[in-house]
Parts: structure tokens; sequence; C-alpha cells
């Protein structure tokens, strides 16, 4: 399983039917440059573009999507293996308010997920984990059910680290409300 399967496939496809990178991109109506970012791995193509090469290089889409997938597959799995062989759980914060963005991390480590996979494999908007891991969001009780089932954490731990951070938040703001608000 090649990293750059399709990129490689492209590149096998435009030079067996006698094109330049040029004349690709002309027929696409993109950039010889980015026919060549294509070919070494830098950038994968929009759905569009894979439909055009598809056509232009007189391939089925069929074989081009499964290069692709190929690609997407060998990407995932080396950036996981990257992750976990980096991968050191950091201390639990001390503050309660950060406890769900700790679980959330070191489960995203244990699993190898980017902050943008874990929004895509939740259902959640771009940048919702992100929001999350920095303690600015307190997700609802469906999108902790979520987290927990991706994650494979037990639900009701990431629950009580959640109480916990509603908790420290609301002190914080009774003790800013009387006037204390350096205390810890």
């Amino acid at each position: 399983m090649s990293i750059n399967a399709f990129g490689e496939e492209i590149s096998r496809l435009r030079k067996l039917r006698g094109l330049s990178t040029t004349q690709l991109g002309a027929r696409l109506a993109v950039s010889s440059t980015s026919i060549m970012h294509i070919e070494s791995g830098k950038r994968l193509p929009r759905v569009a573009i894979v439909r055009a090469l598809a056509e232009s290089l007189n391939c089925p889409l069929d074989h081009l999507a499964a290069k692709l997938e190929e690609t997407h597959t060998a990407r995932d799995q080396a950036r996981r293996q990257a992750v976990q062989a980096s991968a050191v759980e950091p201390d639990k914060p001390a503050d309660p308010r950060l406890w769900l963005a700790w679980y959330q991390q070191c489960g995203r480590l244990r699993q190898g997920v980017s902050l943008s996979a874990l929004d895509r494999l939740c259902g959640f908007g771009k940048g919702y984990s992100r929001s999350v891991e920095r303690g600015e969001v307190l997700p609802h009780d469906q999108a902790l059910a979520r987290l927990a089932e991706v994650l494979r954490v037990p639900l009701s731990v990431l629950q009580d680290a959640r109480d916990q951070a509603r908790a420290a938040k609301a002190a914080r703001r009774v003790r800013r409300a009387m006037g204390a608000s350096h205390a810890p």
C-alpha cells in the first residue's frame, strides 16, 4: 500500500498517454503545478478533478477512486503510527475545568485520531473538538456519547469530567461576583 498510490497512478497514466503536465493541466483547466502537486502527493484533488482526470486519461473512475482510497488509507495509517509512536499520555491537570479536555486528548492519542478526524467521526462541526480540548466548550449529552464511543472511553467518565468542569466554572463565577477574582 503506497502513501502516494493516486499520484503515482496519475503520473503513470499521463506518461502512458504521452501528455506533459502542462497538457494535462490545460485539459482540466488547472495549472501544471497543480498536476505536479497531485503526482508528487503534495495535494489530493477534489472529486470534480478526479472525474476530469478519469475522463482526460481515458481511465475508469472506479480505478482512480480505488487508488485515491488506497492513498487515504495509507496516509491515515502512517499518521496513526506516528502519533502512537510519539504519544506520551500527558499528566492529568489539577484544574477540573480541563479534565474533559484531558480525557479527550488521551483518547485521541490512544486511538491515533487527529482533531479534524475526531470532528468527522463524531459528526461535529469543524473545530468543535479543538474547542473542547481548549476547555472553551462543554459538550451536551449527545456529543459526549459520540465522543465516548469514538474514543472508547466510558461515557460516565466523560460525564463526570464535564460535571466537574461545570462546577468549577460556576464556583469561579461566584468568586468573581463576590470580588475574589484572584482566588484560585
